[in-house]
């Protein structure tokens, strides 16, 4: 969960581990950016998919 990593890497910065903060860090921006790529990815193949339905409709 993106939200629980973020809290863990301000946490570990606050503390002064700037070396666990940014490994913690490094790893919530690839795991938050996989989660947009997969609701992009997903959303573009669902707008693929209902327009080509509503291209051969006539009654438009």
């Amino acid at each position: 969960m993106p939200g629980g990593r973020a809290y863990e890497t301000m946490l570990a910065f606050v503390q002064g581990d700037y070396i666990e903060g940014l490994s913690q860090g490094a790893g919530t921006l690839l795991q938050a950016g996989a989660i947009a790529g997969g609701l992009a990815f997903a959303l573009s193949i669902f707008s693929i998919g209902r327009g080509v339905g509503q291209r051969y409709e006539t009654n438009r």
